[in-house]
């Protein structure tokens, strides 16, 4: 085990950056506790963050650097995100929010294969069932360490059956979309490509929309300019700055307003009361 100090970038709230129902990570008194992946195996790490801003951790690792690589990414340290608070701040619509929570960034997965397995649980169902969904796969898929699981490696998703995955709670069609994809999808590739490139390579895959190609960018490769387009809550908001029942479509158009920071939109977005279907009295810009 290491003892590490990070510097991330400000604004920075480690429990801003951790994500929601996540079974690859605890956090519990402002204290992180999260499973690694690394080519040469499990890791885990222990983050907390003091008054001066710095994380402090401790990492347990085969290869430390390898877990430090991929701790920085499920935290989301690689990304300086003022820009967008610049662009932000005098934005009609974003700016009350970003004010309120200037240190909120997009959630990332431990693992490009659980982001896959996230695009999937989490299509048109509500997000506590998804939650379900994601935590049956992973178990059925992925080794535990502490009482967190690891993230799942292209393997053992592809370990998987179509009808292993439907006792998880996938539909048949979800379910042989993962088989395939973990079978099928260049990971390595795909992380190369510009997003742009990378969102049209998801989208031709059938089954996978542009909900889930933005889930698979954002959280699986960590891409700010990728977002969740045609979220629900997304839809429900740009039918309120619309008045009148929005699409995918619309909330593209909405979230291509704040680019290369759709992700970041995206998140502060989501928390608008109108993305929940309550009351704002606040100013509405379409």
């Amino acid at each position: 085990m290491i003892e590490l100090e990070l510097t991330p970038p400000h604004p920075y709230r480690l429990a801003d950056a951790v994500g929601g129902r996540d079974p690859t990570r605890r956090m519990a008194g402002g204290v992180l506790d999260v499973a690694l992946l690394t080519e040469a195996g499990a890791g885990r790490a222990r983050v907390w963050q003091r008054h001066d801003g710095t994380l402090g951790a401790r990492l347990s690792a085969p290869d430390p650097a390898s877990g430090l690589d991929r701790l920085r990414f499920a935290l989301g340290l690689d990304t300086d995100h003022t820009p967008f608070l610049r662009m932000a701040e005098c934005d009609e619509l974003l700016g009350p929010f970003v004010r309120r929570r200037p240190a909120l960034r997009p959630a990332r997965c431990g693992s490009f294969a659980q982001s896959l397995v996230r695009a999937l649980a989490g299509q048109l169902v509500p997000a506590v069932e998804a939650a379900r969904i994601e935590r049956r796969v992973l178990a059925a898929v992925s080794g535990h360490r502490d009482g967190l699981r690891i993230p799942p490696a292209g393997a053992d998703l592809r370990r998987l059956s179509p009808a292993a995955a439907e006792r998880c709670g996938l539909s048949p069609r979800r379910s042989g979309t993962l088989a395939r994809l973990a079978r099928t999808l260049p990971a390595g590739r795909l992380g190369a490509a510009p997003t742009d490139a990378a969102l049209r390579r998801l989208t031709a895959e059938p089954g996978i929309g542009p909900w889930a190609a933005g889930v698979i960018c954002g959280q699986g490769l960590g891409r700010p300019d990728a977002a969740p387009a045609g979220d629900l809550g997304l839809v429900k908001l740009c039918s309120a700055l619309l008045g009148r029942r929005a699409d995918a479509a619309d909330t593209e158009r909405l979230l291509g307003r704040y680019a290369p920071w759709q992700g970041f939109a995206a998140a502060h977005l989501l928390s608008h009361p109108l993305a929940h279907g309550q009351a704002y009295r606040g100013h509405l810009a379409a």
